[in-house]
């Protein structure tokens, strides 16, 4: 079925390079590769992750899909924005290796939907389509990734908000996260901020920060931002040196992807919080950073972040003051966050035993600061999971005392990359295991070692079957020699048989 649809997918692209035999040029089209979703697959509705798992063979690559799509009107004029909420009838784009039956390649209708009369785009907020691939800006967008009859998707142009720069803290002389960047920089993590967005074009993050996404607007990217705070935080976990050469950052090689959660007021919805965190998961992130706008005590915001931890995804909060719901922990994954001074003391009043840990700042720069210790372990150990990563963190922080108001104590990046992990969890790491996507490879390996005893059998028995023969020849030469009628039987003066070598 495989080289079936290979076959398929290279006619239909051939198709495409046909040029028109008549005097007028045809339309320029775009083709897809595309899914049309059904009402139910085994009797439940579709997600990305099933879809993804159906036609691409892995379920976190729910997020490619998401990329293709984020922003696309669909036929019903719905958008997709959650990637566990689809409707019968939309039509996804799929990546070019998505292989199976239901699949279809041609061009897409045009869908053209109608703005609501209230909204008045800006340059400031007009959504663009975006995906969550990590480019920088002014690269082109590849074949593909481009909605029909729509330009390209480009950068943000100008930022929302110009957001200073943090300056360094006592808080990041005290942590001194330089230590450790010789070992690992967090390269290749991608770290989730679900906050006010990030402002993409900062000169600490631009080469860095993915698009992301926009909940507010349900479209469009998540590389700017109008309040600032989510900038902050990108920039304590993840920034790099600026102009003049200062280090800011926890992880400054981390990739950001900026899930915007809110706009210009400091407040949001448990629903809108909740699919801001499911669609942090599906774009690949394994860290999450949640701002202080998102209510963990909420029960649907609750749901969605076990859901994040189940997919192996760390969640780091910050804590709110002591009265305004608190969370209870701890939990394997989720690491609650509290802010303190310079002087120790805690920047809120945080419930008696309601923190895992501590950072400098305020409880979302503390968040930021954890994030990013947490991206450093996940770095320098990438087969370790979510819950070990967060527990090595906390096992490795500067004990504070006491511990019902610090929890482990006061982060330590450098200590969580370079003490050594539990015994037995370096042994787990240390062992190799088999996974489905190696199913081939040791089949294969297996054939190879069947074959090789098979030769080595094969040459022991004619080696066997070779002293055989020349065990009868020289059983039958003697035979011969002690013959009467052998022409040889004639006694020696020494009375030894000729050709024998024994005496008569």
């Amino acid at each position: 079925m495989r080289v079936r649809a290979v076959a398929l997918t290279v006619l239909a692209l051939l198709a495409t390079l046909i040029v028109p035999s008549s005097a007028e040029a045809a339309p320029t089209q775009t083709y897809q590769l595309y899914y049309t979703v059904a009402a139910a697959y085994q009797g439940k509705p579709e997600t990305l992750f099933e879809i993804s798992t159906r036609f691409l063979g892995d379920s976190n690559r729910a997020g490619d899909i998401l990329s293709l799509n984020s922003g696309r009107a669909q036929p019903d004029g719905g958008r997709l924005t959650d990637p566990a909420t689809l409707h019968a009838g939309w039509q996804l784009v799929m990546p070019w290796d998505a292989i199976g039956s239901e699949l279809h390649y041609g061009v897409l209708p045009t869908v053209t939907v109608k703005p609501a009369p209230s909204v008045k785009p800006s340059p400031a907020n007009t959504p663009q389509s975006g995906t969550f691939t990590p480019t920088p800006p002014g690269t082109p967008t590849p074949p593909g990734r481009t909605n029909p009859g729509k330009p390209p998707i480009k950068p943000p142009t100008k930022s929302c908000l110009a957001v200073k720069q943090p300056a360094i803290s006592w808080g990041q002389q005290q942590l001194d996260p330089g230590r450790v960047w010789n070992s690992t920089t967090g390269e290749g993590i991608r770290l989730a901020i679900v906050d006010s967005g990030v402002d993409g074009l900062d000169p600490a993050l631009n080469t860095r920060v993915a698009a992301g996404a926009d909940i507010v607007s349900g479209t469009g990217r998540g590389d700017t931002d109008c309040l600032g705070t989510g900038t902050t935080m990108a920039l304590i976990a993840a920034g790099d040196d600026d102009a003049d050469g200062r280090k800011f950052g926890i992880a400054p090689k981390a990739i950001v992807v900026p899930i915007r959660l809110t706009n210009r007021t400091r407040s949001t919805t448990a629903e809108r919080a909740a699919t801001a965190i499911q669609v942090a998961v599906s774009t690949g992130a394994q860290v999450i950073a949640l701002g202080t706008y998102v209510d963990v005590a909420d029960p649907t915001v609750r749901n969605a972040v076990d859901n994040a931890i189940g997919h192996n995804v760390v969640v780091v909060m910050p804590v709110r003051a002591a009265g305004k719901n608190g969370v209870a922990g701890p939990e394997e994954g989720l690491l609650r966050v509290g802010g303190v001074r310079e002087n120790r003391n805690p920047s809120a009043k945080y419930p008696v035993s309601g923190v895992d840990l501590v950072a400098p700042g305020t409880a979302m720069e503390a968040a930021a600061y954890v994030a990013g210790a947490v991206v450093l372990v996940r770095s320098a150990h990438p087969g370790l999971g979510a819950p070990e990563s967060a527990k090595q963190v906390l096992r490795t922080a500067t004990a504070w005392e006491p511990a019902d108001r610090y929890g482990a104590g006061l982060v330590s990046p450098y200590d969580a990359v370079v003490r050594p992990l539990p015994v037995g969890v370096q042994q787990a790491l240390d062992t190799p295991v088999a996974v489905a996507g190696d199913h081939d490879a040791v089949i294969g390996t297996i054939v190879l070692i069947v074959a090789i005893v098979l030769v080595v059998l094969l040459i022991f028995g004619l080696w066997l079957r070779q002293m055989r023969v020349s065990r009868e020849a020289r059983a039958a030469r003697d035979r011969a020699v002690d013959s009467q009628d052998d022409p040889f039987n004639e006694k020696l003066d020494d009375g030894q048989l000729a050709g024998s070598g024994r005496k008569s």
